[in-house]
């Protein structure tokens, strides 16, 4: 079960309110070294503005990190001074019309309900009180001006599907730790047509990255080059 308060994150209830109004400094841009995470949704989104594809998105911007256990994440790159983001630039985000996730709900972070994951819970993940001025927010409007539709559908689905990944892939992690990490990173992040629309190939996508996993947890003597 997820406790934001073991991250030392302070849990908020949908009726709970905060001040804040974003000046556009980006402060909140800098000093974030392995701290945006990208989902696939994220690099899907950033990838159509772009007008790139989503592999390139990867490779320019963002670089790996792994969970316990190996399992592969995105977070964007920054810069040498200030450890600013990767997307900062004249002291703006360049991509403020497909912001990760995590950008758009500053300064707050929401989570799945481990008992029902369609309901978000939400947390304060900020600890710096100069951010907490301006308006005041109602958590419940916030999240509603920042979450798609998309949005909402997506989280709590990756949520259990990664309940659904994790044991498969510490299976076949143990078996060919190289080719798990990869078709992981693959089917997970990089295999999107950004001219279709994302929730159906995700779908396709975990129902693949499963499927392999599986094999490769069984033991088959794969090359990666066959099972993408």
């Amino acid at each position: 079960m997820f406790d934001p308060r073991e991250h030392g994150y302070i849990p908020v209830g949908p009726d709970d309110t905060f001040q804040h109004q974003c000046a556009m400094c980006g402060e909140c841009c800098r000093d974030v070294k392995d701290c945006i995470m990208l989902d696939s949704l994220d690099l899907y989104n950033i990838a159509r503005l772009l007008g790139k594809q989503v592999t390139a998105v990867i490779t320019e911007y963002t670089y790996p990190l792994v969970f316990d256990k190996g399992f592969p994440y995105l977070v964007a790159k920054t810069r040498p001074h200030r450890d600013a983001c990767i997307f900062l630039r004249a002291g703006k985000c360049s991509i403020h019309g497909a912001n990760p996730r995590v950008c758009r709900l500053y300064p707050l972070g929401v989570y799945p309900d481990d008992r029902n994951p369609q309901q978000l819970n939400a947390m304060i993940v900020s600890k710096r009180q100069h951010h907490f001025t301006g308006r005041t927010w109602q958590v419940a409007d916030w999240l509603d001006n920042c979450l798609s539709a998309v949005d909402r559908e997506y989280i709590p689905k990756d949520a259990v599907n990664i309940t659904r990944i994790a044991p498969i892939f510490r299976r076949a992690n143990k078996r060919n730790p190289e080719n798990a990490v990869l078709v992981s990173a693959h089917f997970k992040y990089a295999d999107y047509d950004t001219d279709k629309p994302f929730m159906p190939q995700y779908d396709r996508n975990i129902t693949r990255l499963l499927d392999v996993l599986g094999r490769i947890a069984g033991g088959q003597n794969t090359q990666i080059v066959e099972l993408v």
